[in-house]
């Protein structure tokens, strides 16, 4: 960003989808020559990276206009920028009832709009204003209670999984858990067994994504929300913290729980 500055001048828009979005933000906080920046469904950062440039977030953060598609999943993930978030409803790229739109579709950025061939041959693109879907909503949840009860160590044990698992549900194929990262996969077991909120989750992901699942996929998610209605009670009841214990002394690592 400095070198197009010093070489071009002007005034400087940075923006991204996703990953690029987290890239473009992060340049608006942690340089000055940004004066624009506009991003689409874009992740969130660390706790160590809010608090490391808290100073600068309070400065830049106002440069960011962030547009989220209603049922994102990326955008929820680590911990936001304090800036609002204005949610884009689904184009006509989009039908849930196709079977062709898969999960991946949630993330897609030809999902923002509906566009027009005009008289002249010319595109038109619209986009129309929209509410964050009940499902990216619980991811949001669910990440902020994995950010919390994690340590900096503890979540590069987990993002990996929750990565891949994203992958899988994206329809990349060939895409399994790392077996060396066992540490990972149980810590990560361990965080959802010790969500209050986690039948919230699944029953939100079975609304959002029930009608395009196959017979035997919705079978397994029921099964599933209702495991999770009662496990959180259970475990509790009988000593939650013991069986956490185990299960993080098994992986070899702690726990803030």
């Amino acid at each position: 960003l400095e070198y197009i500055e010093g070489r071009f001048g002007g005034s400087i828009t940075a923006t991204g989808h996703s990953n690029g979005a987290n890239k473009a933000m992060y340049g608006a906080i942690t340089t000055d020559v940004v004066d624009r920046c506009v991003v689409f469904d874009g992740q969130g950062f660390s706790a160590e990276f809010l608090d490391k440039y808290a100073d600068r977030i309070d400065q830049n953060a106002h440069l960011i206009s962030y547009y989220g598609l209603e049922g994102d999943y990326v955008g929820p993930l680590l911990l936001p920028l304090p800036i609002d978030k204005r949610y884009i409803k689904y184009g006509d790229s989009f039908d849930p009832d196709d079977p062709l739109n898969t999960f991946a579709m949630n993330h897609g950025m030809d999902s923002f709009y509906t566009s027009f061939i005009q008289e002249d041959g010319s595109i038109r693109y619209e986009f129309s204003a929209g509410e964050q879907s009940e499902f990216s909503r619980e991811i949001e949840n669910l990440i902020q209670h994995i950010c919390d009860n994690t340590t900096h160590e503890e979540l590069s044990l987990v993002a990996p999984v929750m990565g891949e698992l994203l992958d899988s549900l994206m329809g990349s194929k060939g895409k399994s858990v790392d077996e060396n990262n066992r540490a990972g996969v149980l810590l990560l077991v361990a965080l959802l067994v010790s969500y209050d909120g986690l039948s919230d989750f699944v029953s939100a992901g079975l609304d959002a994504f029930g009608d395009s699942m196959s017979e035997e996929d919705r079978r397994d998610f029921e099964l599933l929300l209702q495991l999770s209605s009662n496990l959180y009670s259970v475990l509790t009841h009988f000593g939650l913290g013991a069986f956490l214990g185990t299960m993080i002394d098994t992986a070899g690592i702690s726990l803030k729980v």
